[in-house]
C-alpha cells in the first residue's frame, strides 16, 4: 500500500515570521580590561594625604651608615652628631571623565543595555589608562633611577648592559642579581619587587635560563612559568605584569593598540607599609581631600543634568606618582629586541 506524501505549501510561515531578531537581555560584548592588567595601583603603596600639596622629610641616608662610633676614654664627653634633613614635596592633580545618559536614550534602551554599569565601567576605564600611563611615564624610563641597563643584542658589559632576554644565551636570573647587589650596596636595602612589561613577561616563559631552572629533576610535562616560581628565581617576593594597552589613534580612526609598559623591567624596593622614617623607591601620594573621595582618592559621581534633561556619571582621581628614592630603583630598557 503506497504511502501518501505531504505537499509543502508556499504559504507556510517561515522562521523569519515566527521570530524577529532582538538583542539578548543575558549577554553584550565589551572590551573593559581586566583590573589586573594595571600596575599603577599596586606598585607602591598610597599615602593618603588631606592636601593636595605638601612637603615631607628626608633625613640624610649617608650620616646613617657612616662608621662614627668611638672607643670611651672615661671622663670626656660623648662624642655624637646627627643626620642632616632636608624636604621633599608631591602635587597631586586631578584627572576627571564624565559620560552623559540623555533621558531618551534610557528611555529607549533594550534590557540588556545597562546604561549605569556601562557608563560606570567605562569612566574607570578611562582613568586607569591614564594612571597607567603616568606610571610608566614615571618609573619605567631611563633618566629616572639612579642605574640604568641597557638590553643589546651583543657585546654587553656587565654595569651598562645585558644580553636581551630574548636571546637563547641571555642570563636574566644574573642580570636581576646584579641589579639587587647594586641597590643594596647603594641604599641597604635589599629589592621586593620587579615590575615588567607584557612582552618581557611573555619571553621568559620560554627563555633557557628561566625555563632549565624549573626543569631540573623534572622527567614528564611541560614547563609552566609562573609569577610565584618567577619571582622564587629572581629572588624577589613579587612579580608584577603590565599587561595593559591603550588605543593610540583619534577617535573614529582606525584602532591602533600598544602596550602602555615597553619592553621593559623594573627592579625595586617598594615598602609595603608607608610610615616615619621608611623608604622606598615610589609612593602614590593620593589626595583624599577632594570633597567625596574615598580611602584610595578615587570618586565616582553621580548627578542629574536638568537642563539637558540627562544623568551624568563623572569620575575622579587624584594622585601624585612620586619617585621618592632614585637609588632604590634600578631600570632595564629594552630588555628584549
Amino acid at each position: 500500500m503506497g504511502h501518501n506524501m505531504i505537499t509543502v505549501h508556499k504559504s507556510l510561515p517561515t522562521k523569519g515570521d515566527v521570530h524577529n531578531n532582538t538583542p539578548l537581555t543575558n549577554f553584550s560584548e565589551g572590551y573593559l580590561q581586566s583590573r589586573t592588567a594595571f600596575v599603577a595601583s599596586d606598585a607602591f603603596a598610597t599615602i593618603p594625604v588631606s592636601k593636595q600639596s605638601d612637603t615631607y622629610y628626608i633625613w640624610n641616608r649617608g650620616d646613617f651608615n657612616r662608621d662614627e662610633a668611638r672607643v670611651r676614654a672615661p671622663g670626656t664627653q660623648v662624642a655624637g652628631g646627627g643626620p642632616r634633613l632636608s624636604t621633599g614635596s608631591y602635587s597631586a592633580l586631578v584627572y576627571e571623565w564624565g559620560h552623559l545618559i540623555p533621558d531618551e536614550v534610557r528611555s529607549n534602551s533594550d534590557p540588556a543595555i545597562d546604561l549605569d554599569m556601562m557608563g560606570t565601567e567605562f569612566v574607570m576605564n578611562k582613568l586607569l589608562i591614564r594612571k597607567e600611563i603616568a606610571f610608566a611615564t614615571n618609573y619605567l624610563a631611563t633618566g629616572k633611577w639612579t642605574t640604568d641597563l641597557s638590553g643589546v643584542s651583543s657585546g654587553q658589559s656587565e654595569g651598562t648592559s645585558f644580553l636581551q632576554w630574548n636571546d637563547t644565551n641571555a642570563t636574566p636570573v644574573k642580570d636581576v642579581e646584579y641589579g639587587k647587589m647594586s641597590i643594596l650596596l647603594k641604599t641597604g636595602y635589599k629589592p621586593n619587587t620587579l615590575i615588567l612589561g607584557a612582552q618581557v613577561r611573555s619571553k621568559l616563559n620560554t627563555c633557557p635560563d628561566i625555563v632549565n631552572r624549573l626543569n631540573s629533576g623534572q622527567t614528564s610535562g611541560p614547563v609552566v612559568v609562573n609569577d610565584s616560581d618567577l619571582a622564587q628565581i629572581f629572588g624577589v617576593q613579587r612579580i608584577l605584569v603590565s599587561e595593559a594597552i591603550y588605543n593610540t589613534a583619534n577617535e573614529g580612526a582606525t584602532e591602533s593598540n600598544a602596550f602602555i609598559a615597553g619592553k621593559c623591567a623594573l627592579l625595586c624596593y617598594s615598602n609595603p607599609t608607608p610610615g616615619l622614617m621608611q623608604p622606598s623607591a615610589g609612593y602614590t601620594f593620593g589626595w583624599t581631600g577632594f570633597p567625596g573621595s574615598s580611602a584610595a582618592a578615587t570618586l565616582i559621581r553621580t548627578m542629574r543634568y536638568e537642563k539637558e534633561y540627562a544623568d551624568a556619571i563623572h569620575g575622579f582621581m587624584s594622585f601624585d606618582l612620586k619617585k621618592v628614592s632614585a637609588d632604590l630603583g634600578l631600570f632595564y630598557a629594552t630588555a628584549i629586541a
